[in-house]
Formats: structure tokens, sequence, C-alpha cells
């Protein structure tokens, strides 16, 4: 008890030290979290589709490339770039089938172990835990995946990376980026000598994601928040999932914006902020897990072009193109 309360205090101190607090606000790159929207919802198509389909509104451009497909556990997402935003984008899919719930339900806590630890420069969390079920889907892919987007840096050294997903697919996402196979492995330095390594963008591991469940507890959510330098844990009003699994031994990592009932986005202060997602209690809802940026996740949201979020305009939408 006497850690968890002091692993709190230590998360309050990171999130503030990082920025990630009530002032940043101006900081929101609602564009990218646009795409990412984007290409979160367009994870819910068939997987057969994933390298093969058309890519509309604020997902136009991009350039699928590589599966991310595991039968067992029923993870699947893409990785690709977008070539006018210079990044390279790691997608995964969130919860649709009865697997997938197994794992959500999953709850107990296992010591957390990087995916690629040989890769790795040292770095260890002793007390860290982790969510048993997501850890499980994760490392059924990770692998592949963090080889994939090796060789798409290597063909493209000056993109950045953006991992990004809903529900399951964002626990996945969190654990890719914190695993370090992407943003302390030799591979994806961000001190590299590249000759764009000056553009901040271009040379950081960046997290977007939708309704995050608590993936860790208090020592993990802490570790998590000192290694992500660009995180952008985005909630929606009174969505469900943010809220699970309950603090009593997890904890959230810094990094959140929240999107009230208007469609307002606003930056919040630590990792549990009660005048944030954590002012509900009750009253909560999976419809408004179902609805991010004003877009309804889904395949059919993002598989006609019509479809404009009320957080995009036309000129966002051309500019992401």
């Amino acid at each position: 008890m006497i850690l968890h309360f002091f692993s709190g205090i230590l998360l309050i101190v990171l999130c503030l030290f990082y920025g990630k607090g009530i002032d940043a606000e101006s900081s929101f790159d609602q564009a990218t979290a646009n795409t990412s929207v984007w290409l979160s919802s367009g994870a819910y198509c068939p997987t057969e589709l994933y390298l093969n389909r058309t890519y509309y509104g604020f997902s136009a451009g991009f350039v699928a490339t590589n599966l991310i497909s595991d039968d067992e556990s029923d993870t699947h997402g893409y990785i690709g770039y977008h070539k006018k935003q210079k990044t390279i984008y790691v997608v995964l899919r969130g919860s649709t089938s009865l697997q997938n719930w197994i794992d959500d339900l999953d709850t107990f806590l296992v010591p957390y172990t990087p995916t690629g630890a040989d890769l790795l420069e040292g770095e260890k969390c002793e007390d860290c835990l982790v969510h048993e079920g997501f850890h499980y889907a994760w490392s059924r892919v990770a692998e592949a995946a963090v080889a994939d987007v090796a060789n798409l840096r290597a063909k493209y050294p000056n993109y950045g990376v953006v991992v990004t997903g809903h529900s399951l697919g964002s626990l996945a996402a969190l654990d890719l980026q914190r695993a370090a196979d992407l943003g302390r492995a030799n591979s994806f330095k961000r001190d590299s000598h590249h000759k764009d390594s000056k553009d901040k963008t271009n040379n950081q591991v960046r997290l977007f994601t939708f309704g995050a469940p608590r993936f860790g507890n208090p020592a993990l959510a802490s570790f998590a928040s000192a290694a992500l330098q660009d995180t952008h844990r985005i909630t929606h009003y009174r969505d469900m999932a943010p809220h699970v699994p309950a603090r009593t031994y997890y904890q959230h990592i810094c990094g959140e914006w929240y999107e009230d009932n208007t469609g307002e986005v606003r930056g919040c202060e630590g990792a549990e902020d009660e005048a944030c997602a954590d002012q509900w209690v009750l009253s909560l809802t999976i419809a408004d897990h179902m609805q991010y940026l004003g877009l309804p996740l889904g395949c059919s949201s993002v598989s006609q072009g019509e479809f404009l979020s009320v957080r995009g305009t036309l000129r966002d939408l051309e500019e992401a193109r």
C-alpha cells in the first residue's frame, strides 16, 4: 500500500516534469489525431482488406505495407506510412471477438518484461506489473511487428513513428511504445545522425490512443510515463473503458486529453485527473467509447470517404492528403 502511494506521487511529478499537464492544450496535435482515429476505425474492417482497401478522409494518402495478425489471440492491425506526413503508423484493432473479451477480462497482474529485451539498453523496472491479458495479446504479434517497423525505418530514416489504436488495440500500442523496441532500440534512437534529426517530430515515437483502459500498476505507469515523450491518451466524456481495471491496483499513464460532450478537447493534469475522465463514476456508457473526435468507430465510417469528423474541416482534410 505504501509502495502504491509513493508510486502515485512519483507519477504526478513525472507528468508535471514532462509537461503533460493542464497548460498543454496548445500542443494538442489535431491533425495527427484525426489521421490516427480514422486509421484506428479502419482497423475494424476485415483483416484481408487492410493491405488492399482505399484509405479515405483524414487517412487518405496512407499506404499499408504489413499486417499485424495472430488468430490464436485474435490480435490484428496493420503498419504503413504516410508520405506527405513523413510518418510510419502502427495501428492496432480494438476488441471485437470472444477471445478479445477473454483477454480484456484477464486482469491478473504479472511481471512486465518488454518485448525484444535484447534490444534494450539496460533499463529495467523491477516492480512493474502489467495486465496479463493485454500483455499476452501483444506478445503474440510483437516480434514481427517490431521487425516490420524497423525495416520501414531503415527505408525511411527521416520518418517519425505514430502508434495508435482503440480499446484493446490502444493497450497493445502502449506496450509497443514502452517496450523500447521502437523508442530506445538502436534503430529508433532520437539522436540519430540523419539529416532531419533536428526535426523532433520525425525523431520520436508518438502515441495516440482512444479510450485506453489502464494497463499496469502505478510502478509501470510511472516507468512508462518517464519513457514516453509524446503521449496523447485521448478519452471521451463518459466512456467506460478508461475506468477499467479499477484503480485499486492499476493506474493510467500521463498524457490524457479529454474530449467533452461538445467535442472540445483539453489537456489534463497528471495521470488520473478528476476534472477529466475520472470525474465520472456513474452513468458510464459504451456509446462514448464507440465515437471519438466526432467519428463513429467502425469500418463503415471510413469506407466511403463521405464522413467528416466534427473536429475536422475541409481545409484540414486537404492538408492531410
